[in-house]
């Protein structure tokens, strides 16, 4: 019996390094906001969830001390949360020519001769 050969690395044999950097790019142009209101001697601010970085989400603030502004803190932590779980996936993954052999397949039902 012959094994078949193999032309190149198969999809599975190699991390995603690129989808992990599309993503992460993807992060950058979509970030999370905030909206913030400021009064006398009140501040305030709260997430209004994620909008194109050229144009951030509407808000419905009636009045000149209402503002919008990228929430910097929660985009760090998803980059930093994407590049611990890409990491760990790159160095689990096994290198080239580092995975296990094919199994030959049982010929004997399990017996021994």
């Amino acid at each position: 019996m012959s094994w078949p050969i193999r032309h190149g690395p198969r999809v599975h044999d190699r991390p995603p390094k690129k989808g992990s950097v599309i993503l992460f790019v993807l992060m950058g142009l979509f970030p999370p906001w905030k909206e913030t209101w400021t009064d006398v001697s009140q501040y305030s601010e709260w997430p209004v969830g994620y909008g194109l970085i050229f144009v951030p989400p509407n808000f419905e603030g009636a009045m000149g001390n209402c503002g919008m502004k990228i929430d910097i803190g929660r985009l760090v932590l998803q980059w930093l949360s994407l590049v611990t779980v890409m990491s760990l996936g790159l160095f689990m993954w096994p290198g080239p020519g580092k995975s296990a052999p094919p199994k030959k397949p049982d010929l004997h039902g399990g017996r021994k001769q």
